[in-house]
């Protein structure tokens, strides 16, 4: 969070866009438990409302070649921001999921809904198995 980089998404032209962004391929084991984290904030340079929402979920697969929207079984919602401030604070999400039992992997995906001159940042995504 105090680096120099983080992932920027904006919606493509003067549409509003809703897009995943995940990671490579976790291995995972039915019923482990898994604590998701990452940090969001908005931006707005060209916006009049603030408008941009940022999700955090876990999405299971049977494959490790296996990418969305083929899964294993149901996104899990690990925790959704709504109308994120256009600040330097950033706002983190976090929560524990399970894996469901079969799954085999495990990605972790940031849902990004933003509009028109606005956007979402993302810092510091990570996944830790619970003992």
């Amino acid at each position: 969070v105090s680096g120099t980089n983080v992932l920027e998404v904006t919606p493509k032209g003067a549409l509003t866009g809703t897009s995943f962004v995940y990671s490579a391929p976790i291995g995972v084991a039915g019923g482990q438990r898994w604590q998701l984290s990452a940090y969001a904030n908005g931006f707005y340079p060209g916006a009049s409302a603030i408008t941009s929402d940022a999700s955090l979920y876990a999405l299971w697969f049977a494959n490790s070649t296996d990418l969305y929207p083929t899964t294993f079984a149901a996104d899990t919602l690990v925790q959704t921001l709504t109308n994120l401030p256009d600040n330097e604070l950033m706002t983190l999400m976090s929560g524990t999921v399970t894996v469901p039992v079969g799954a085999a992997f495990m990605r972790v995906a940031l849902r990004s809904v933003v509009s028109q001159g606005s956007g979402l940042h993302y810092d510091f995504v990570g996944a830790r198995l619970q003992p």
